[in-house]
């Protein structure tokens, strides 16, 4: 194992990064109820407040920088209540709902129709 470690051959390890798949940055999208997904790489996803270990936790999503709800998926409805311009943000958190630092966040703007 330290001769691999040595040369080279162990795999590194990916930061933990986060994007969003679905809506996309600058989508409108009428004032309701609406799926969103997420791509979370280098960090596993379980339920808020689940015991502390490697690189695992969950997401707090955000609506105009009020916090919505904690969830360990990927996919998730977020409720989009009045028209305008609405910032929706994910960030990762560890189990024990400690920040990553550096934090590791994604944030789009949408615009929500009556």
């Amino acid at each position: 194992m330290i001769l691999l470690a040595a040369l080279g051959c162990v795999a590194p390890v990916a930061a933990p990064a986060l994007s969003f798949l679905a809506p996309l940055d600058g989508d409108t999208l009428p004032v309701g109820t609406h799926p969103v997904s997420v791509l979370v790489e280098g960090f596993a996803l379980v339920a808020p407040k689940h015991n502390e270990g490697v690189p695992v936790g969950f997401l707090v999503v955000r609506v105009d920088g009020e916090e919505a709800f904690l969830t360990g998926e990927t996919t998730f409805d977020v409720a989009l209540p009045t028209p305008g311009a609405v910032t929706l943000s994910v960030t990762l958190e560890y189990a024990d709902g400690d920040p990553l630092d550096p934090p590791v966040e994604a944030a789009i703007v949408l615009t929500v129709t009556p």
